[in-house]
């Protein structure tokens, strides 16, 4: 008979198991591995159901998005219960300089374009406040280097405000680094399972990944 862990219970095999028991043991095991691993807190990685684009192409493996030359990308079916909070890791660069990239809440196959987003972002060390927009922006984007930004989303699959802040950097040139953080809100009680990015002009080109807080 196989041994067992004594916290989560993983089997291992004992010295007098047959090698025929092997492989039936190590499938055992990378699926116990895999059921456990959710439930151990931090963040999980997120796969959409789907993914949709204008321009470009886009493709998703092992939860990352890869995406290039889009002028907009969105993932469908990304927020469920399972998680209350939300991290989005944005890389790429645009093919404007520079371009804003915005986002939408999406459900259902649909964005949500009303002018219901709030605003507040710093911005190389001045703040700008916005209200009434139709989208929320989360970061600019220049044709050099490759931007980087986190994007923390807030009950998004709960019929409640959305509220979403970022920090980033943006490479205006290889030598020239600047900060980008913005607060932002989405003023409407419904609860979305997706998220659609867009430059404000041109397109774009990077990597989305999506990890759910586990608590």
């Amino acid at each position: 008979m196989p041994g067992s862990t004594p916290i989560y219970g993983f089997p291992y095999p004992d010295p007098s198991d047959l090698v025929a028991n092997y492989p039936a043991l190590g499938q055992q095991l990378a699926e116990d591995i895999e059921d456990v691993l959710p439930t151990l807190g931090g963040l999980v990685p997120v796969a959409p159901t789907s993914i949709a684009n204008s321009g470009g192409s886009a493709s998703v493996t092992s939860f990352t998005t890869t995406f290039s030359a889009v002028t907009s990308l969105s993932l469908n079916g990304v927020f469920t219960s399972s998680f209350q909070n939300y991290r989005i890791v944005v890389s790429g660069q645009a093919s404007a300089s520079p371009a804003q990239i915005r986002f939408r809440m999406r459900v259902a196959g649909s964005d949500n374009s009303s002018a219901a987003y709030t605003i507040r972002r710093q911005y190389n060390g001045g703040f700008a406040n916005y209200t009434n927009e139709t989208s929320l922006w989360s970061l600019e984007m220049y044709p050099v280097a490759s931007q980087m930004q986190s994007i923390d989303v807030t009950n998004p699959a709960v019929a409640t405000l959305t509220g979403a802040t970022s920090v980033g950097t943006v490479f205006v040139s290889a030598t020239n680094p600047q900060d980008w953080n913005f607060w932002g809100v989405h003023n409407v009680g419904t609860a979305y399972d997706g998220i659609t990015f867009f430059p404000n002009t041109g397109n774009m080109t990077g990597t989305i990944s999506v990890y759910g807080y586990k608590k």
